[in-house]
């Protein structure tokens, strides 16, 4: 899961957020109904998949094929 969120531009302090959330869903038992709108504010920013390289060519600059 931590690479599916980074990919999304999360880093540390969501990972925090995002541990609240399971916190709350499976220790506390809030009804997910009633978390669906704090969780889809927390994730609007969060839209545009991310890589760690911007060119698909550029990942293979680093690799030297033989």
């Amino acid at each position: 899961m931590t690479s599916e969120v980074t990919r999304l531009g999360m880093g540390k302090s969501e990972m925090v957020d995002i541990a609240e959330f399971f916190k709350k869903l499976l220790i506390d038992k809030k009804d997910p109904k009633k978390m669906r709108n704090e969780i889809a504010e927390f994730r609007k920013d969060f839209q545009e998949v991310k890589y760690c390289f911007q060119n698909s060519n550029n990942a293979y600059e680093y690799l030297k094929f033989y």
